[in-house]
């Protein structure tokens, strides 16, 4: 009895401080969560500036989270029924781009006086509706000042509207912070600003339209680049991931692409529409949820000692477009690598043409630059250059 009794004295110091703490720390996190909606349903729409392929994108990672919660909006507005909204609790309507919708909350003539490539988004809800929120966001197209000569329309695809689409999904719950591996949340949430200041501060406000419903705005967010060229540049002179598909390569570079190749496993491919094959799924990501429903990347399953391991390059583009959506999320516009070659590979350059041009049109899909990095006569670990001075003028 005295040795239990010594054991909770000296204990008893260490079990207070831990039910302390334990008593803040739910504290802190019941204040936290006090500033958080989470929403049942959610209806998305897309405008044409964000473009088919980005579009598609948003909506499966959406779908990753509640497929069966989450619709594309039709002529049908569900959410505008009050017994829709008190049924399915509260829901989200997301505007991506120059929809109609998002052209309402964020008038034209007010984005056309933002620096170029910016992008601003907005959060509301009504009196008509308490339980729907509204989520719109646009933005600007590439600055035309900066590099004049490219191969594609800057007006197509609004640089601004896609960055503005990937920071609405961080705002309610998604992350990128790794270039392969995007985070998607367990429920579709947002956090709501602590502080209530006027709506032109870019914060919480209010406004009454003609059908006599007060709009309150929650959020009111406006980004502009400081730097007019934010670039990624990958060393492809090293062994990186990307190396071999930014090449135009398959894995071996030159073969074996026999059987040993036909052993992967093919997964659902993302049907985009385009024609690259991304068979990683957008659900193999990171994620919050009770079971991580992570899916690996396909692999060969000839890889004993015999039997070299190849990738096809098909099969790596989906790794391609992981990095550029990766490099618009986190502001980028601009991406280079080095360009390989030598006089002993033969004569491959009409076959990896092809393949460099289906990965400058896919990043093209995000509005951003892409390029290579070519020096004259520099010849270094295989990088690819103009002039051969090994010969005499």
């Amino acid at each position: 009895f005295f040795l239990i009794k010594t054991i909770i004295m000296k204990n008893f110091g260490i079990f207070w401080l831990y039910w302390a703490l334990s008593c803040i720390l739910k504290v802190a996190v019941a204040q936290d969560l006090s500033n958080w909606l989470f929403f049942n349903r959610v209806y998305v729409e897309f405008g044409t500036n964000i473009g088919p392929h980005v579009s598609q994108r948003l909506f499966k990672y959406l779908k990753a989270v509640n497929s069966g919660h989450v619709e594309k909006i039709g002529k049908k507005a569900l959410w505008e029924s009050n017994q829709t909204a008190n049924t399915h609790g509260k829901s989200l309507v997301l505007s991506f781009g120059n929809t109609t919708r998002s052209l309402k909350a964020i008038p034209k003539s007010q984005l056309d006086l933002l620096h170029p490539e910016s992008f601003r988004l907005q959060l509301t809800t009504s009196t008509h509706n308490p339980n729907v929120y509204f989520l719109a966001c646009n933005g600007l197209p590439l600055d035309p000042a900066t590099h004049r000569n490219v191969s594609f329309d800057k007006q197509h695809i609004h640089y601004g509207a896609v960055v503005g689409a990937y920071a609405c999904l961080e705002e309610i719950g998604f992350s990128f912070l790794h270039p392969l591996q995007p985070y998607i949340p367990s429920q579709i949430r947002i956090s709501l600003p602590t502080s209530s200041v006027d709506n032109a501060s870019n914060n919480t406000g209010s406004t009454s339209n003609e059908n006599h419903t007060t709009v309150q705005v929650l959020l009111d967010r406006t980004e502009s680049p400081y730097w007019p060229e934010r670039a990624f540049h990958i060393h492809t002179q090293h062994p990186l991931e990307l190396t071999e598909v930014l090449q135009g390569h398959d894995i071996p570079q030159f073969g074996p692409h026999g059987p040993s190749c036909k052993q992967f496993t093919k997964l659902k491919p993302l049907d985009d529409g385009y024609d690259h094959s991304l068979h990683r799924p957008v659900r193999s990501a990171y994620t919050d949820a009770s079971h991580l429903h992570a899916t690996p990347k396909p692999k060969s399953s000839a890889g004993d000692s015999q039997n070299t391991y190849c990738e096809r390059w098909e099969d790596m583009v989906s790794d391609v477009d992981y990095l550029f959506e990766w490099s618009v999320a986190n502001r980028l516009n601009k991406i280079e690598w080095l360009l390989l070659g030598s006089y002993k590979w033969g004569d491959e350059w009409s076959t990896r043409r092809k393949r460099l041009k289906t990965l400058v049109k896919l990043g093209h899909q995000y509005s951003l630059l892409i390029g290579v990095d070519v020096p004259l006569g520099n010849i270094q670990q295989h990088g690819w250059y103009m002039v051969n001075v090994r010969l005499p003028f």
